[in-house]
This record gives C-alpha cells, sequence and structure tokens, in this order.
C-alpha cells in the first residue's frame, strides 16, 4: 500500500469572494500580518465563499452550481468535486497504481426527513506511475447533474477511502433558487470548458473547475453563463472585483440563442487578477440584477508555473443507474506534462471520469 498524508496547499486565488491579496510589486499590498494567516486556512477560506470543503484526513472541495431546469419549478444542480491523488490510497496493480474512493452526496429538504436525492458512486482512479499518486494539485474531478424543486436544501458530502481508512464529510445549507419565476442571469459556473446549450430539456455539455480556480499565472479562468427570458444577443457587462471593490478587469459580452434560453462562455486572463479573492460580476448593459461567482483555488507548494494544457477524450453525460441521481457527468483531465510542469484543461474534449495516466483514459463506472 501506498499511503501518502495530503499536502499543506500554499494559496492562490484567482478569482471570487473578498480578501486583499495582491501581485507581487503592487504598491498597496496589505499590512504584514493582517490577512497571511487567512492565506494557509484553506478549509475556512473555501467555506466563507460557500465550497463545501474539508481539510483532512481526506482533504477535497466541492462545489454546487445552479441553471434552469428542463421544466417549471424545476432546477438544474450541478455537483462538484475535486480531490487531490494524494489524498487517497494507491495500491499497485500490475503495471498500474489503482485508487478507490466512496462518494455520498445528499439533497435533504427542509421540509422533510426523506431524502430529496442521493448520490452514490464507487469510483477508481488508475494512474501508470508511482509519481503521479504522489500529485498534491487537482487530480481528480467528479460532476454530476441533478434536478431539484426550487428550495432549501441541506447538502451534505461524505469521501471515503475504499483502500484505506480516511474518510471525511462536511455539510452546508444551500438554496436551489427558482430560474423560472422571472427573467435573469444564472451565477456564473467556473468550468475547465463548455458548449453553451440550446434548450433547457438537455444538459449542459462542460467540464466544471470545482475550484474555481487556476494556478497563479497560468492559462485562462473560464466561465459558464445563461440568462433567461433576456432579450436576444443582449450584452453584458463582466467585471472582477476584488474585497476593496476596486475593479481589476472589465470586458463587454453577448448572450448567445433567443429570449428563452441563452448562454455564453466568459475568458478572464489571469494577468488582471490578484493573487488573492475577487469576485465576478455581470450585469446587462440596460440594466438589472447582477450574477455573481465567488471563487478560490490552492496550488501545492514547490509546483512551478504550468504551461495551457488541454483536456482529453469526450465528456460524457448520461443517467445514472443504481443511485438516485436524475444524470450523472464526470471529468478526467490529463497529469502532469513529461516536464515535471502541471498542465490544465484548454479548449480540448474531456473524457469520462478522472484525470487519466498519460496517453490513455480511464471511464469510471457507468451504472
Amino acid at each position: 500500500m501506498i499511503r501518502r498524508a495530503a499536502a499543506v496547499a500554499a494559496l492562490v486565488f484567482v478569482a471570487g469572494g473578498c480578501g486583499t491579496w495582491q501581485r507581487v510589486g503592487s504598491s498597496d499590498a496589505p499590512a504584514p500580518g493582517t490577512t497571511l494567516p487567512r492565506l494557509f486556512d484553506a478549509t475556512s477560506m473555501y467555506r466563507s465563499m460557500g465550497f463545501l470543503a474539508t481539510g483532512g484526513p481526506l482533504p477535497f472541495v466541492a462545489s454546487v452550481r445552479y441553471l434552469r431546469g428542463p421544466a417549471p419549478d424545476s432546477t438544474l444542480a450541478l455537483f462538484a468535486l475535486s480531490l487531490a491523488n494524494n489524498a487517497i490510497t494507491f495500491q499497485r496493480s500490475g503495471a498500474e497504481f489503482v485508487a478507490e474512493y466512496r462518494l455520498e452526496v445528499i439533497f435533504k429538504a427542509d421540509s422533510g426527513l426523506v431524502p430529496t436525492r442521493h448520490i452514490a458512486r464507487d469510483e477508481s482512479v488508475r494512474v501508470r506511475s508511482f509519481q503521479e499518486t504522489l500529485r498534491a494539485d487537482e487530480s481528480v474531478i467528479f460532476q454530476q447533474f441533478v434536478t431539484l424543486p426550487p428550495g432549501t436544501y441541506e447538502v451534505s458530502v461524505m469521501v471515503r477511502d475504499r483502500n484505506g481508512p480516511a474518510f471525511s464529510r462536511t455539510e452546508r445549507v444551500d438554496t436551489a433558487p427558482d430560474l423560472w419565476r422571472r427573467p435573469g442571469l444564472a451565477a456564473p459556473i467556473p468550468v475547465y470548458q463548455a458548449t453553451v446549450r440550446t434548450q433547457t430539456a438537455s444538459l449542459p455539455t462542460l467540464l466544471a473547475n470545482p475550484r474555481a480556480t487556476l494556478p497563479y499565472g497560468t492559462d485562462t479562468l473560464r466561465f459558464y453563463l445563461e440568462g433567461y427570458g433576456i432579450t436576444e444577443r443582449a450584452r453584458l457587462v463582466a467585471r472582477v472585483v476584488d474585497g476593496s471593490d476596486r475593479e481589476l478587469w472589465r470586458d463587454t459580452v453577448a448572450l448567445q440563442g433567443d429570449a428563452g434560453l441563452a448562454g455564453t462562455t466568459i475568458a478572464v486572463a489571469p494577468d488582471r487578477l490578484p493573487v488573492g479573492q475577487a469576485e465576478l460580476r455581470i450585469t446587462p448593459v440596460v440594466g438589472g440584477d447582477t450574477a455573481r461567482a465567488g471563487m478560490g483555488g490552492f496550488a501545492p507548494q514547490g509546483v512551478r508555473r504550468a504551461a495551457p494544457g488541454r483536456v482529453a477524450g469526450v465528456l460524457e453525460s448520461h443517467r445514472s443507474r443504481g443511485d438516485h441521481a436524475r444524470e450523472r457527468s464526470v471529468g478526467r483531465l490529463l497529469p502532469e506534462s513529461a516536464a515535471g510542469e502541471r498542465p490544465l484543461p484548454g479548449r480540448g474534449r474531456a473524457r469520462l471520469a478522472h484525470r487519466p495516466r498519460r496517453g490513455a483514459h480511464h471511464a469510471g463506472r457507468a451504472g
């Protein structure tokens, strides 16, 4: 058996929440000691921004994002979870190393004791080299769509290492908004890649970025956005602000689609973002409610600046069998490059399940 303790990560927030960390050389950096202790309190920082996060013994970060559901009085929830390889136990299996984990997610309505939705999955992670089992970065991504009635839920998440004793559990109260009630924008969803859907009866084709982050100075942070009942090709103002409400980045984008359902993707270049927290705010040019996304993330100590990478394979969405979720969609990302840098997804296409070994794709259980 190969056991590893989860690595202590250095905080590198790209866009989210509220804070004052800035780039090296900034003339108005925070006073020493004012925000530095929070920098290393990864779990508390994620929780303060609405993520489901645990610091151990099996660290993970998860998020729940919402879109308009397939029918009135329904909301489509996207649950996404991020793990590092070194948080779970690998065992040698022939020429590979294999880890297995159990994931359970419960959406419990506040009006009753019976769970409204229950995700229960047994997943495996396969890598070719021992070095990949030691990865402390975001190595595994799980995602699944669940259709819910609008309302308030207690969301609980449990992850258990099936090859060892480690497990973690956390919960929080969240609200599935009624996005059919009136025109407006859904909250932006951080993604590695996405294609705008054309009807609410279908699932979006996307690969979520559960931690809503990129390592400092790498690639581009992307978001998927939908609008409902908004004028066709309506233009939106997208802004990134820091914890002091200072604008760091601005762009104008147009929705694509019709008045019933329109969407777009937004790309924020990392050179305009601070080290620390920030928030993405999107407002129609003609005025209206502002859609917001708080983001945060971590990069392991000692990780070099990553070259832009890609996502491999094909993102598959299908109905889940053997659990109570309506649909399932899981993504796998590429491993570390030969140069030892961290590749990150770009414009490629995603494959079912986790980050596969180099040059291969290992699908998670379809049932």
